[in-house]
């Protein structure tokens, strides 16, 4: 089991982001862990160039208190959210706190995100209508953070079957003792799937598992990692995918892609995605 420390919740007023609240407060009551709800008003947004280009873009100048009216709209959506966030927590009897800042999403997350943390997103954070995190925010975070990351739809989906996609780097191997943790919030069916690529491991990573993990199914497919993980969650109906994150090269993924962002595009369940630290 990991000795996790505080639960963090991204939010940006999408309706992914309340999800991956309601999923945090789950974690929080079953772990008993402090929970921690961050907003970020996005200086982007704020940058009064920026609203002068597109002004000028669109053949209109702005009144002068254009810039102060959108912070203030921003502002508004941060209580809101905020307060939502407040009420659910104080309304579980859970430990909590709220930060808001201004400054760059994926920056401000990275850096309020400590190794033994979980940090949940939503998956598709909108711009500033439905919520200001852009669609980036989430791969950027998982490519710079040390924290574990729940990801999420904007739909909630009962944790049943969980997949947990092992290559034995150390992302991976992160996760193993995670699933302890897990079942402690949620009642599930475990599966441990490796994707063969033809390097004579299958039995050195059936050993490094059973020396973890107890009362699961190991599971070995061969083919293309992403394809096969894909294929596999759909036809076992898994309800959550566990899997080290950009664990491969840039170069690889420059040449072939990256298994996490093809693995994000294409599943709507929640996935806990870990970086070696």
């Amino acid at each position: 089991m990991v000795e996790l420390e505080r639960l963090l919740v991204g939010l940006d007023g999408s309706k992914a982001s309340l999800n991956a609240l309601d999923y945090a407060l789950d974690f929080s009551k079953a772990l008993s862990l402090p929970l921690v709800g961050i907003f970020v008003l996005d200086e982007r947004i704020l940058e009064e160039a920026l609203l002068s280009e597109v002004a000028g873009i669109l053949g209109f100048s702005y009144p002068g208190d254009f810039y102060s009216k959108v912070e203030e709209v921003l502002r508004k959506q941060a209580n809101l959210v905020l307060e939502e966030f407040t009420t659910k927590a104080r309304s579980e009897g859970l430990v909590f706190s709220t930060y808001e800042t201004r400054g760059v999403p994926h920056k401000v997350l990275v850096e309020q995100a400590r190794e033994r943390d979980v940090l949940f997103l939503g998956k598709r954070g909108k711009k500033v209508v439905e919520g200001y995190l852009l669609g980036s925010t989430t791969e950027r975070v998982l490519r710079q953070t040390k924290s574990f990351v729940f990801v999420c739809g904007e739909e909630k989906v009962k944790v049943e079957r969980v997949c947990l996609a092992y290559d034995g780097r150390k992302a991976s191997r992160r996760l193993l003792p995670l699933l302890d943790n897990l079942r402690k919030v949620y009642t599930f069916k475990t599966y441990v799937l490796f994707v063969d690529e033809g390097k004579g491991e299958v039995e050195k990573i059936r050993r490094e598992v059973e020396e973890n993990l107890e009362d699961f199914t190991f599971v070995v497919r061969e083919g293309f990692c992403e394809e096969e993980i894909l294929n596999f969650c759909k036809e076992e109906g898994i309800s959550l995918l566990m899997m080290g994150a950009f664990s491969r090269p840039r170069l690889y993924e420059f040449f072939l892609g990256s298994t996490t962002s093809y693995l994000l595009q294409n599943l709507e369940i929640p996935f806990i995605l870990s970086r070696a630290p």
